[in-house]
């Protein structure tokens, strides 16, 4: 990945919006409570992030209306 690849907010929300997208079609997610889809979103991007998942998740709250609690217990 360049430097500074997970920094960059445009990525980092593509990702956090294809997630849902790929859970609800190839999934079939919409079955699933908010708590699992956010469960699952969580999990996929700390696989996919890595080491840089804190940055990530400070970027998703930093961007997000109504953050979950989800995201506030982990870290």
């Amino acid at each position: 990945m360049p430097d500074k690849f997970w920094s960059d907010e445009y990525i980092v929300g593509f990702i956090s919006v294809l997630i849902p997208l790929f859970l609800k079609y190839d999934f079939k997610g919409d079955s699933f409570s908010i708590e699992k889809k956010g469960e699952i979103g969580e999990l996929i991007m700390i696989q996919v992030c890595k080491e840089n998942w804190m940055k990530v998740r400070d970027i998703l709250l930093k961007n997000t209306t109504l953050p979950s609690d989800l995201f506030k217990k982990r870290g």
